[in-house]
C-alpha cells in the first residue's frame, strides 16, 4: 500500500509538471489529451470529416452533440486554430468541440495551409473554403449552418477577423456574408504592420503594401456595411499579440459605426485565453462566462446562433461559456418602447438610492420564459420575461431590481473570481491526484479523487456565492427603504421562489 501511494504521488507530480508545461508552452495537443480524460455531462460525436482541397492541411471535421437536435438543427460554431500561421492542426483543438458540444453547440474545426504554402492570402482562402465545406455537410448532420459563429485564436483569430471584415474571401468561396452571425477573436492580431516578427514576416512580408493585410484597414463604413458583429477578447498579459491590437480595432470599428465588443482579461496570457475553453484548465469562468455577451451582440440576428448562458465555475466547469444552446428566438432581447420606459421608471429611484447614475445602468428584458434575473457587463441588469409574467405587481419587480443592484454596488461580478480562485485550488489538487491514480491503473480511485475534490470545491464556491446573495439582499432592502418603496413586494416575490 505504501509503495502504491508513493507511485501515485510521483505520477501526480508528473501530471503537475505536464500541466505546467502545457500552460507555459501553450501545447494544444497536450491540453486536448488531458481534456479528453475528464467526464462530461454530454459527449460529442464526429459527424463529418474530409478535405476541401488537395493539400494535407486543407481538412476539416464537424462534431455534433450526442442526442436529439433541437428544431432547426444544432447551432454551429466554426473554430480556426492559431500557431503563427506556421504550426497547428484542427485535431489538437477538439477540446473546444467537447466544451461547446456539452452545451448543445455543434463545432467545426477547420485547418488551413501553413507557411510557406499558406502565405497571405492563402490562409484566408482556405478558411473560407473550409467554411464552405462545413456548410455543405451541415444538412446531413442536423446542423444549422445558416447562422454560424466564427471563432479563432491568435493566427486563427486573424483569419476569422478578415473573413468578417473583408467580404472578398467569403464571396469567392460561395459563402453568403449574412450566413455568418458573428466573429469571435481570441487574442487576434489586428494591427501589426510594419511586420516585426518572423511569423508575420514569413506570412505577409511578400505583400507589396502590407497595410492591405491588416484587419484594421477594413474598419470602414463601406466594408462594415453588412458585416457581422465582432467580439474581441484579449488578455492584458498577452506578450505574443499585444492587447493594443484589439483596442485599436475596437476603436476603429466603433468610429465607423460598426458593432463590436471588447473584453479584456486582467493578467491573462496569450495561451491562457484559449485554455479557458477547456474543462480542466479554464482560468475561472473568465472566457466562457462571457457567452451571454455573444448572445446579446448577435441579438439582431433572427435565426439560430450561439445562445449561451453563463454557468458557475465547478458545476459545468468554467464557462463562455457557454452554456446550453437554445434558439435565439427563445433568448433574444425584447425591444418594446413601452416596456422599456416602464422598467426605467420603476428602477430609476432605486438606481439613485444605490448611488449610481441612472443613465449608466441598463435594465434589459430578455425573451425567456424562465423566472430569472442577473447582472452582467458592468452596470446592466437583465430580466427574463418569465419573471415579469410571474410577478403580480410592479413592486415585486422592483424588489428583484433592488437585489440585482446590490450585486452591482457590491462588485460581485468583478469579485466573482475570488470564490472561483479558492475553489480552483481544491480542484487542481484533486485533478493531479486523479491523473496520478489513473496513470497507475486505479481508475475507480482516480474518479473518486476528482469527484471528492469537485464536491469540496463546489461547497466552498457555493458558500462564497451565498455570502454574495445575502449581501445583495441587505443592500436591496436598504435601497428600497431609501427610495421610499415598500419591501413587501420583494418579500412576496422571493417567497414564490422558495
Amino acid at each position: 500500500m505504501g509503495w502504491t501511494l508513493i507511485v501515485i504521488a510521483l505520477l501526480a507530480l508528473a501530471g503537475f509538471a505536464l500541466w505546467r508545461w502545457a500552460l507555459a508552452a501553450g501545447s494544444a495537443g497536450t491540453l486536448d489529451w488531458i481534456d479528453a480524460r475528464f467526464p462530461r455531462d454530454r459527449d460529442v460525436e464526429l459527424a463529418a470529416r474530409g478535405s476541401y482541397g488537395p493539400a494535407e492541411a486543407q481538412r476539416a471535421e464537424l462534431w455534433v452533440p450526442e442526442g436529439e437536435a433541437p428544431a432547426g438543427g444544432f447551432p454551429l460554431a466554426v473554430f480556426i486554430h492559431g500557431g503563427g500561421w506556421n504550426s497547428g492542426a484542427p485535431e489538437d483543438y477538439r477540446f473546444v468541440a467537447r466544451s461547446l458540444g456539452e452545451r448543445g453547440i455543434a463545432t467545426a474545426l477547420v485547418g488551413y495551409r501553413l507557411v510557406p504554402e499558406g502565405r497571405y492570402p492563402a490562409m484566408l482562402e482556405d478558411s473560407a473554403n473550409g467554411l464552405a465545406w462545413v456548410r455543405s455537410h451541415a444538412g446531413e448532420t442536423n446542423v444549422d449552418a445558416g447562422r454560424a459563429v466564427l471563432i479563432g485564436h491568435s493566427a486563427g483569430a486573424y483569419n476569422v477577423l478578415m473573413l468578417g471584415l473583408d467580404p472578398q474571401f467569403l464571396r469567392a468561396a460561395g459563402v453568403p456574408r449574412d450566413s455568418v452571425a458573428g466573429i469571435v477573436s481570441l487574442a487576434g492580431p489586428a494591427d501589426f504592420y510594419p511586420f516585426d516578427t518572423e511569423s508575420s514576416k514569413n506570412a505577409f512580408g511578400h505583400v507589396a503594401d502590407g497595410r492591405i493585410t491588416q484587419p484594421i484597414a477594413y474598419a470602414t463604413r463601406e466594408t462594415l456595411a453588412g458585416a457581422p458583429p465582432l467580439l474581441l477578447m484579449h488578455g492584458t498579459a498577452d506578450e505574443t499579440v499585444r492587447p493594443y491590437n484589439a483596442r485599436n480595432l475596437a476603436a476603429a470599428i466603433e468610429a465607423a459605426g460598426g458593432a463590436v465588443d471588447l473584453i479584456e482579461f486582467d493578467g491573462m496570457s496569450h495561451a491562457g485565453i484559449v485554455m479557458g475553453l477547456s474543462k480542466p484548465f479554464a482560468q475561472s469562468d473568465k472566457v466562457r462566462g462571457h457567452g451571454r455577451r455573444l448572445q446579446f451582440r448577435f441579438r439582431a440576428k433572427p435565426a439560430s446562433t450561439l445562445a449561451m448562458r453563463a454557468l458557475s465555475f465547478l458545476l459545468a466547469f468554467v464557462a463562455l461559456t457557454l452554456a446550453s444552446a437554445q434558439p435565439v428566438a427563445a433568448q433574444s432581447i425584447l425591444r418594446d418602447a413601452e416596456t422599456e420606459a416602464f422598467l426605467r421608471d420603476i428602477s430609476e429611484p432605486l438606481v439613485e438610492a444605490a448611488g449610481l447614475e441612472p443613465g449608466n445602468v441598463d435594465i434589459v428584458l430578455i425573451n425567456d420564459p424562465s423566472v430569472n434575473a442577473f447582472v452582467a457587463g458592468g452596470q446592466a441588469v437583465y430580466i427574463h420575461s418569465g419573471l415579469i409574467d410571474a410577478a403580480d405587481t410592479a413592486n415585486e419587480v422592483q424588489g428583484v431590481i433592488a437585489h440585482e443592484l446590490g450585486h452591482i454596488t457590491g462588485g460581485h461580478v468583478v469579485r466573482f473570481g475570488e470564490g472561483m480562485k479558492a475553489a480552483s485550488g481544491i480542484t487542481l489538487l484533486s485533478l493531479l491526484a486523479g491523473i496520478g491514480a489513473a496513470l497507475a491503473g486505479a481508475g475507480d480511485a482516480a474518479m473518486a479523487a476528482m469527484m471528492m475534490g469537485q464536491r469540496a470545491a463546489l461547497g466552498q464556491f457555493l458558500a462564497f456565492t451565498r455570502v454574495q446573495e445575502s449581501s445583495a439582499d441587505m443592500a436591496g432592502a436598504q435601497y428600497l427603504k431609501d427610495a421610499g418603496i415598500t419591501g413587501r413586494g420583494s418579500l412576496s416575490f422571493f417567497g414564490k421562489l422558495q
